[in-house]
Formats: C-alpha cells, structure tokens, sequence
C-alpha cells in the first residue's frame, strides 16, 4: 500500500519502468480474466 500511496495511487504518476512492468502485468491479468468470463460491468453496475 505503501509503494501506491506514494504515487497517489495512479499508475500514471510511477516512474517509466515501474509503469511499463505493471502495464505487462496488468494487461496479461485482464486478458486471463476475460477469457475466464470477467467483463468488469457487474461489478461497477452498482455505481451509477
């Protein structure tokens, strides 16, 4: 928690190369979990 506090909690504010490890891994994650069925709607429809 640390570590995202420090940069305001937006991947936009990390270094370059922190940004560009956690795009990889973020982007492989989602693929994973929209081929496992995750569409990210359910769980956000509730904050209209």
């Amino acid at each position: 928690m640390a570590k995202w506090d420090k940069y305001g909690c937006l991947v936009s504010q990390f270094p370059e190369d922190l940004r560009q490890r956690h795009e990889k891994f973020h982007g492989k994650a989602v693929v994973r979990a929209r081929q496992a069925g995750w569409s990210g709607e359910t769980e956000t429809g509730d904050e209209e």
